[in-house]
């Protein structure tokens, strides 16, 4: 989960929680499937609704963990437990995947990308550029960036309210929630700890 781009004028999501559309979890996980390992644990570190693992599906051994108790209650088999990815310590796996929380990806993502043989992480394509990065980028040039060719919608806005949620419906003030496109694009950023390029892949591709 991280923050959307698409919300400036309406009230913001609680706890910043802009959960992933399971159609672009899943064109991610398909695209990337055939590098996976079986046994090897496959971890989404902000699981927040659980869809890169949904897009999963069974029969890998999973791993789930977020800051947030509460997004650990999913009625999906795996081990799961709470974490504080800037602090806590981090589990060493095959794949690690997700969307995580935009704030703090500068902080957290030097400590994430040396625990997994490969990184999948959902970003604004513009999280390439800023000063503030070029060390960064240096150290951890992305060796994969799947882009969107879709513009994916990460709340859905009350009509007549404002109020936000992250499903189309009804309000109850009785408007209706209508689903947002951001206003930005976006890209699955791919890594490997080796820093090298996964085979049949392109440097840049599109999901």
């Amino acid at each position: 989960m991280q923050s959307s781009s698409v919300t400036p004028r309406t009230e913001r999501v609680s706890q910043d929680v802009y959960n992933t559309p399971l159609w672009l979890a899943t064109l991610i996980v398909e695209k990337l499937r055939p590098h996976f390992p079986r046994l090897l644990p496959i971890w989404e570190p902000s699981v927040g609704s659980g869809r890169f693992l949904e897009a999963l599906g069974p029969g890998y051994n999973t791993i789930a963990t977020d800051i947030r108790p509460d997004a650990l209650g999913l009625a999906m088999p795996r081990k799961s437990w709470v974490l504080d990815l800037a602090t806590g310590e981090l589990p060493n796996v095959g794949v690690a995947m997700g969307n995580l929380p935009f704030g703090l990806a500068d902080q957290i993502l030097p400590r994430l990308l040396p625990q997994a043989r490969l990184s999948a992480y959902l970003f604004r394509v513009n999280y390439l550029g800023g000063q503030g990065r070029r060390d960064f980028w240096a150290q951890w040039p992305v060796q994969h960036l799947l882009v969107s060719s879709r513009r994916p919608s990460f709340v859905a806005v009350c009509s007549t309210c404002k109020a936000t949620q992250e499903e189309p419906g009804r309000c109850p003030c009785g408007g209706h929630f209508s689903a947002q496109t951001d206003s930005t694009e976006y890209a699955c950023f791919v890594w490997t700890r080796d820093r090298k390029p996964l085979p049949n892949l392109p440097p840049i591709g599109h999901l």
